[in-house]
Order: structure tokens, then sequence, then C-alpha cells
């Protein structure tokens, strides 16, 4: 049986999975008075650059879990082989990249560029966003266990 650290990792990596599985794909990114708009893979899209990162932090997220499952089977006695250092430290630059992606992409979202004479009123991000920013703060937790998981067991 993997120790409490370990599990709590696990916790972290499949919790930030959904949550940035669930905000990349609901459609509530940039939200008006009367209207929302989620994340569109069209050239003529202005938020087409945020959509890749955001797509490229849904890989990164699903190798986090294979990274995961390929270390929890390693340990389930409870017993870290030498060799496990180094996925940890993998594990944590995912997850740092994770992070960097997402900051980036809801900084490139730009609620203002859906302005015309149909939408009028105000216009800001939605739910979406913020699961995905919520998603990114717990990839900081999962490089900060990792790093220390990588520290203290080895």
């Amino acid at each position: 049986m993997a120790d409490l650290k370990l599990s709590f990792l696990g916790f972290l990596i499949i919790n930030s999975f959904f949550l940035n599985l669930t905000g990349i794909f609901t459609s509530n990114w940039v939200i008006g008075s009367s209207w929302n708009q989620g994340l569109v893979l069209n050239g003529d899209n202005v938020n087409f650059f945020a959509a890749i990162f955001m797509f490229v932090t849904l890989a990164v997220s699903v190798i986090l879990v294979i990274l995961y499952s390929f270390i929890y089977f390693q340990t389930r006695d409870g017993d870290y082989p030498d060799g496990l250092r180094k996925w940890f430290r993998i594990n944590t630059l995912f997850s740092v990249v994770n992070v960097t992606l997402t900051s980036i992409a809801i900084i490139l979202v730009r609620p203002d560029a859906y302005t015309d004479a149909n939408r009028s009123g105000y216009y800001t991000l939605g739910f979406s966003a913020w699961l995905c920013l919520i998603s990114s703060v717990m990839a900081t937790a999962i490089a900060a266990t990792s790093v220390y998981i990588a520290s203290e067991e080895f």
C-alpha cells in the first residue's frame, strides 16, 4: 500500500486532471451580459493560441496521470526504488509546464476581442477559465509534493 504522501500526490493529480478537462471542454471561458464563449480551435478566432496552449496542457495532464500510475505501481509495497527519483523530477517538470501554459493561456484570452454591435455590456472570464486556474494551482502543489518526495524518500 502506498504511503500518505504518494496518495496525496495521486489525489492532486487526478483532481487537477478532471478540473482541467472540465475547464477546457465547457463553453464559459468568456462571458458577456447575454452570451458565453468557449475555447475554439479556429484560425480566425483571436483566442486560437490560448486554445492551443490549453489543449497542450490537457496532454501534459494525461502524461502526469500516466507517470503517477507508473510511480504508484513501482511503490505499491511502500518501498521507493532508487530509480524513481528521476520520475518524480519529471513529474515536477510537467507540472511546471502545466502551470506555465495555463497562465499564458488565461493571459491570452481577451474578453474585449469579442466586442461588436450585437454584443454589448460587460465581458469577463467565465467559470471555465477559473476551473483551469484552480487546476494550475493544484499543479503547483503537485510540483511541490513531487520535489518533497524526491528529496525526502531517497
